[in-house]
């Protein structure tokens, strides 16, 4: 499989490329101070000088809050070292840079951050695998910490328990499933809450991201394990459960789904995705569902297309030609490159009603882990079906989408 190095900037989509630097022009917001620490100059390893310009250059080409990120003068950008004299020398790695540039955009008012908290480099284009190939190197397994009274009677503490696992990965294989309690990773058992707090969860963390991994687990029903796990290379399915249930005489559609896989491939043609999505909405077209519940508590989102295309199979009939959405970029994009235009990249999007599902309500099960494309369904829905959202929180807040950039 090819592994691709991306760069994912915030813009208000998914699924663009860009492949060419052009004569660009715009006038800037000036800038005060940079706040860039010149004191060591990192210039000796030549890829990820590369590397570090090229994050700098697509940052400042095509980020949503692009006046806000240096130079003043835009076209400065495509001079030969340009970026690399003035900034990125002074830059270990291209993560680093990242870091300053999401820095650079503008205090969300309701976190006091930075409002760019999404826009990441994806080394081993993981999250591309994922969205386009649905394909994962990991051990499939998702964990969170939850405050049980044992745990509570520990010092206020929290246990580390698994919240998801995905089928055929290393996990899965292994035995582990959602409701699981890991006791030890790699022979340490000091993975609970508080210890892991005081050390930023680097501890966790470290040890997720590792080749190989030996665990202790406990299943619901008090039976201790332990097996040896090493994060490979699997395909998932992202469906998790699609039921019909009738509930005083009505008929009700369940779906459930961990992430919004592409249901188009590289070469255009429909993904299997795109099938068992039909096949499940076909269901629910012959059971005669009135009511819909579609499960996003562990989705995190993914592409676009797919949001749209679930749009499109809910929305009643009525909806058909309605807008379901439009794209702000950037000035550059917008005005200079008019990426916006009718028949464009990003042009206007409406509503083209596929099937025959018609239902009068649908209810959203959410958590602050629902995002994105999650996110996004939700709002394309809401002018047009009596949308109900049911969890014990907000969704996570993600009102941007991104692109990815192939280096």
């Amino acid at each position: 499989m090819k592994r691709y190095l991306y760069f994912l900037v915030m813009l208000l989509s998914l699924n663009a490329f860009l492949s060419c630097k052009k004569d660009i022009q715009s006038k800037d917001k000036p800038t005060d101070t940079l706040g860039i620490d010149k004191s060591v100059s990192y210039r000796d390893d030549a890829e990820e000088n590369i590397l570090k310009e090229d994050v700098w250059y697509y940052f400042k080409l095509i980020s949503l809050w692009q006046d806000y990120i240096p130079p003043t003068v835009l076209n400065d950008i495509t001079k030969d070292n340009y970026i690399r004299d003035n900034y990125t020398q002074y830059f270990k790695k291209a993560e680093d840079v990242v870091s300053y540039l999401v820095g650079r955009t503008p205090i969300d008012a309701n976190s006091g951050k930075p409002i760019d908290r999404f826009s990441f480099l994806d080394r081993p284009g993981a999250v591309s695998g994922e969205i386009q190939d649905a394909v994962v190197t990991s051990y499939g397994m998702y964990v969170f910490y939850l405050q049980t009274e044992e745990a509570y009677r520990d010092n206020d503490n929290a246990y580390l328990y698994v919240r998801m696992v995905d089928v055929h990965s290393p996990a899965y294989n292994a035995g582990i499933r959602r409701g699981d309690r890991i006791l030890t990773i790699n022979g340490s058992n000091a993975i609970d809450y508080n210890t892991q707090k005081k050390q930023n969860f680097e501890g966790i963390n470290d040890a997720l991201d590792l080749k190989n991994m030996d665990i202790e687990w406990r299943t619901p029903g008090g039976l201790e394990k332990e097996a040896s796990m090493t994060s490979k290379l699997y395909a998932f399915n992202p469906i998790l459960s699609s039921e019909v249930f009738t509930v005083d005489a009505v008929k009700v559609g369940y779906l459930a789904f961990s992430s919004f896989v592409n249901i188009f491939n590289d070469n255009g043609f429909h993904t299997p995705v795109f099938t068992e999505f039909e096949r499940i909405f076909q269901t629910f077209e012959d059971a005669g569902i009135s009511s819909l519940i579609v499960d996003l508590r562990y989705n995190g989102g993914g592409a676009v297309n797919t949001a749209e295309y679930l749009t499109n199979r809910i929305v009643p009939h009525a909806s058909d030609g309605e807008q379901m959405c439009y794209y702000k970029l950037n000035k550059l994009l917008t005005r200079d490159w008019k990426w916006t235009q009718p028949d464009s990249a990003f042009a206007p999007v409406t509503i083209e009603k596929i099937g025959n599902l018609n239902v009068n309500k649908v209810y959203f099960l959410v958590t602050e882990n629902t995002a994105s494309a999650s996110e996004l369904l939700i709002s394309f829905l809401k002018p047009y079906t009596d949308v109900q959202l049911i969890g014990p929180e907000a969704t996570y807040g993600k009102p941007v989408g991104f692109f990815p950039i192939e280096v």
